[in-house]
């Protein structure tokens, strides 16, 4: 058989090059005729390249002439010379049936092999994981930019990436932000679509930033929607989502609950869901696909561990079960968004609020940030020493992952200026103060290992500021005029 071998072999380096699917062709090909002069010379008792020729041309039957003319061995005319016995029929008979299941077989197997060659999933991810290769590790990342959102029409997507350009930005955070109110946006709009142009233009621009979404998992809208399904949730069914902690074993009923933490009218709108609800994971689930389909590449999860930090305090700071089954919710939600994106070629990085006070094991995460309190942000000075702990407790609970800090808001409807760092940031401090704290904030954090995330655009200031972003806007935005840090930010980059 070494002339069948000798044929493939050439054949094989002529043609793979160019042609891979070819080469398929060619195995296909080279693997029957090696069976057929196996079987053949086996019968015959003959060896060599004369056995092998004289093996094939004694083939008499059907089905061996019709593959012998394939394959190119010998034509019609060779095979008629020989004459052969009726037991060699028989013989050749049994031959012939292997022969044809072994066709059958390695048909079925070409089949396969070219459905899995032109199949355009298949394509796309190796696109993806490709992309995914080249693309900037989180653990590569030096500057990051808070812009929420990149959808908010106050900019274009052109001077967007100019901004990106100009800060040389590795990691955008918050691009996209699902909190409330966004369900009836999501209803009307085509808010997901929107967003994946918004991505693939500034991916366009800067192919390894990395694009970081976010989603409140704390709390849902009376009517709540499902993007990913395109289904309006009914009130009464969100509401059988709701937290009711009397159900784990605490003395507080599911409407005291709420009325606890509904602190003015216009939180009345919004539910605290339970993260052990099936549904409600489910739901998050949906939220997060929705993301991942549009492109982010990373998710922060604001109040992941919120639940278990409630029932903590319910349980007066001691250990209760409930709150080992609240963290355990939470690694679920992690690990099924993990996996969607894995099912999509993609790869997922998730990260929320640092927690470190809670006595059980937290879910594992890609990042974490944290963020200075109220205080530190208006005496413009941060406790070394309380940073020191909480880092070294962050080590200790999520290992080595990269700390993102930033001045962190909470939601519109509850806090006040003077209740958010970012509040006082703004409404308590002159350009000169903000411009300056940005400065120190930025060595204090390189110095502990944190990277700083520079306020770009984005986070509410308060529902009572009157320092508004353009005279307009409830959000910070370093190049208005009422702020102007935007130069100072550029300058911290660049050295």
């Amino acid at each position: 058989s070494s002339c069948v071998y000798r044929l493939f072999f050439s054949d094989l380096m002529i043609f793979h090059a160019s042609f891979p699917l070819f080469s398929i062709l060619l195995l296909f090909r080279y693997s029957l005729i090696s069976f057929v002069s196996y079987e053949v010379s086996s019968y015959t008792g003959l060896g060599g390249r004369e056995g092998q020729e004289a093996s094939a041309c004694h083939q008499k039957s059907h089905i061996s002439k019709i593959i012998f003319r394939l394959m190119g061995l010998c034509n019609a005319e060779t095979l008629n010379r020989f004459k052969i016995t009726s037991s060699e029929r028989i013989e050749m008979g049994k031959i012939n049936q292997r022969i044809l299941l072994v066709v059958i077989v390695i048909s079925v197997l070409a089949l396969g092999l070219l459905w899995i060659y032109f199949n355009p999933s298949r394509e796309a991810l190796k696109k993806r994981a490709k992309e995914r290769v080249e693309a900037m590790e989180l653990s590569e990342v030096k500057v990051v930019i808070l812009y929420g959102v990149v959808i908010d029409k106050m900019r274009s997507i052109n001077d967007i990436n100019v901004i990106l350009k100009e800060l040389e930005a590795d990691l955008l955070f918050l691009g996209y932000f699902r909190w409330r109110g966004m369900a009836t946006v999501e209803r009307q709009t085509d808010v997901y679509g929107v967003l994946k142009r918004c991505i693939q233009q500034i991916k366009e621009e800067s192919p390894n930033l990395i694009f970081v979404g976010g989603l409140a998992v704390q709390e849902l809208n009376r009517v709540e929607y499902d993007p990913y399904h395109k289904r309006v949730i009914p009130e009464e069914e969100v509401w059988q989502m709701a937290l009711n902690p009397q159900k784990y074993g605490f003395n507080m009923t599911r409407i005291d609950f709420h009325k606890s933490y509904w602190r003015v009218p216009e939180d009345e709108n919004y539910i605290f869901p339970d993260i052990l609800n099936p549904k409600f994971q489910d739901l998050i689930l949906s939220f997060a696909k929705a993301q991942i389909d549009a492109g982010v590449d990373a998710l922060w999860l604001d109040g992941l561990f919120w639940q278990a930090e409630v029932f903590y305090r319910l349980a007066g700071g001691r250990e209760h079960k409930a709150i080992e089954e609240a963290l355990k919710a939470a690694e679920k939600i992690i690990l099924k968004i993990k996996g969607y994106a894995e099912s999509k070629g993609r790869k997922i990085w998730i990260g929320s609020n640092a927690q470190i006070d809670l006595p059980y094991p937290t879910p594992k995460l890609d990042f974490v940030t944290v963020s200075p309190t109220v205080a530190e942000i208006k005496e413009k000075r941060l406790d070394e020493d309380g940073w020191t702990r909480m880092i070294s407790k962050i080590k200790d609970k999520y290992g080595e992952i990269p700390v993102f800090a930033l001045i962190e808001w909470s939601y519109p409807a509850a806090p006040l200026a003077r209740d958010i760092p970012l509040g006082i940031f703004s409404q308590h401090l002159s350009r000169e103060e903000q411009r300056m704290l940005i400065r120190s904030l930025d060595e204090f954090f390189k110095e502990k290992g944190i990277i700083f995330i520079y306020p770009v655009h984005g986070g509410f200031i308060g529902r009572d500021a009157t320092k508004l972003a353009f005279s307009s806007y409830y959000k910070y935005d370093a190049l208005a005029p009422e702020f102007q840090t935007y130069e100072q930010i550029k300058e911290l980059v660049k050295k």
